[in-house]
């Protein structure tokens, strides 16, 4: 297993690009063989749960750099040990060796090389460490999430 970050220049950043990308599985499905949304407030909604980091990212208008891209590559020989819940738990490892357990990401498999590979987009923003509120998280970022995410629920008809 090797690991890379891939860097992201500021003025590329955009978090809702970089999970669409994760999550593509292209016109005859070859290339994303899993994806899945972990860390969102409004449940495990791919869609919906990139929603939520964009709107968590837009409300620090101070850091230069808010998505982290990491990819996780595998040897050939392992591909037949790795299941789903492999996958999630060495995505798991990685978040909290790199300080992001608590952060919104959003995670996938792609054979779509010689390699079996895992991408991960971290919201470098943490919901509750926002430096826009800090000492009153709870009361309104928080609210001001959930508020976003039940207004485009129902908007959604859900």
């Amino acid at each position: 297993m090797i690991s890379k970050r891939v860097f992201i220049e500021p003025a590329n950043d955009n978090y809702a690009r970089l999970a669409a990308y994760i999550a593509d599985a292209g016109p005859s499905g070859e290339k994303c063989l899993m994806s899945w949304a972990e860390g969102m407030l409004g449940g495990d909604d791919y869609a919906e749960g990139i929603a939520e980091a964009v709107d968590v990212q837009a409300r620090n208008t101070r850091a230069a750099s808010k998505t982290y891209h990491l990819v996780i590559s595998f040897r050939p020989e392992d591909e037949a040990k790795l299941t789903p819940e492999a996958f999630k738990t060495i995505e798991q490892h990685f978040a909290a060796a790199l300080g992001y357990a608590e952060h919104q990401r959003h995670c996938g498999v792609h054979k779509n090389t010689g390699n079996l590979h895992m991408h991960v987009a971290y919201n470098m923003i943490s919901i509750e460490l926002s430096h826009s509120v800090r000492g009153c998280v709870k009361s309104t970022l928080f609210q001001e999430i959930i508020n976003a995410i039940q207004v485009r629920q129902s908007t959604n008809g859900h």
